[in-house]
């Protein structure tokens, strides 16, 4: 069976955005035969001091962006926007964060082009009994908490191993959260409660040091959202709101029936001079006033909060979120080049 070529683009029409999907120093790791079948963009190895020539003696050649997505049609992309589907060639296939859910102009782009994409954010590892598993590109969304902190942490002026310490409280317990862990603990920062939907006993790989809580719906004669302790003691979650100097959302939302933490109603609970860093923000979800920000301006004031909600903070650590990428991805490669016949073989 012959293998589908792929061209592989390492340049971003998405402002500020840096990551590349393949690693230039991942490609030996690969096959022969499938370094054959990959077509890098012109320039792809340039912010890795690498030129055209190295990169073709490795693998199937060079072409420009154009062609890639004009003429070869296939193509690994890490983050593309609108226009590169438009762009691609009718029938395509794409690689990459289309971010379907979120972005339906690029899902329609897609439909009413006939293309195929294959979304890095819906690939995951699947147990024995047919159980989804942790994240294929899950260090990525690690990275997008711990560059969220620190990029925010920056902004702000602040720290935890000088000046005051702060209280901290993390929404969620999944990758993205994990890494906003990291990075508060690694600057300084030791007052971390993290705020779980999940039972206690669904909590696994607690990260030490850090005070767990569970959230829920109030009931009738209750505050609106309800944190429980782990001695069954309960109080609204605008009160630890209230006390909190550092909020970090890692929410994964269900857009049809989001979770508010704070709503217009509940402003006046923030303390003056906190930091909100939205690291998964989904725009009016999670805080009545949620909007993603840029890199250009990453930042505004909610009244006396500072609110912080890039959406793709991985790039502030481009180089480390490539090879990121690219670890989790080179594993893929056979199946997706062997074509549609390989991915019905391959539950990822």
């Amino acid at each position: 069976m012959n293998n589908l070529t792929f061209g592989v683009i390492g340049t971003s029409k998405k402002v500020d955005e840096h990551r590349i999907p393949i690693h230039p120093d991942h490609l030996l790791r690969l096959p022969e035969q499938i370094r054959s079948n990959l077509i890098f963009e012109e320039g792809y190895g340039e912010p890795f001091n690498i030129d055209d020539a190295e990169i073709a003696g490795k693998t199937g050649g060079i072409a420009s962006r154009k062609e890639i997505l004009t003429d070869i049609g296939n193509v690994i992309l890490a983050k593309p926007v609108l226009a590169d589907l438009q762009e691609l060639r009718e029938g395509g296939i794409l690689w990459g964060y289309p971010h379907c859910v979120q972005q339906f102009d690029h899902t329609q782009a897609a439909i009413d082009r006939k293309q195929t994409l294959i979304a890095f954010e819906d690939m995951f590892v699947w147990g024995p009994n047919g159980q989804i598993g942790r994240h294929t590109f899950y260090k990525n969304n690690e990275m997008a908490g711990y560059c969220a902190v620190l990029h925010a942490l920056q902004l702000k002026g602040i720290d935890g191993h000088y000046g005051n310490q702060r209280k901290t409280i993390i929404f969620s317990f999944g990758a993205v959260s994990r890494g906003a862990i990291y990075a508060l603990k690694a600057r300084g920062f030791k007052d971390i409660t993290i705020c779980i939907q999940r039972p206690d006993h669904e909590v696994r790989e607690e990260v030490l040091d850090c005070h767990y809580v569970r959230i829920r719906g109030g009931n009738e004669a209750e505050a609106r959202m309800m944190i429980i302790e782990h001695d069954g003691s309960k109080r609204p979650l605008t009160d630890l709101i209230s006390e909190s100097d550092i909020i970090v959302n890692g929410t994964f939302q269900e857009p049809d029936n989001p979770l508010i933490f704070v709503s217009e109603e509940e402003r006046e609970c923030l303390k003056p001079g906190c930091l909100i860093i939205d690291v998964s923000c989904d725009e009016g979800m999670g805080f009545y006033f949620a909007k993603p920000t840029t890199f250009e301006n990453p930042m505004f004031k909610i009244g006396k909060v500072d609110y912080y909600a890039v959406d793709h903070t991985p790039s502030y650590l481009w180089e480390s979120a490539s090879r990121s990428i690219s670890a989790a991805l080179i594993v893929h490669l056979p199946s997706v080049l062997s074509g549609r016949a390989g991915w019905k073989e391959n539950e990822t």
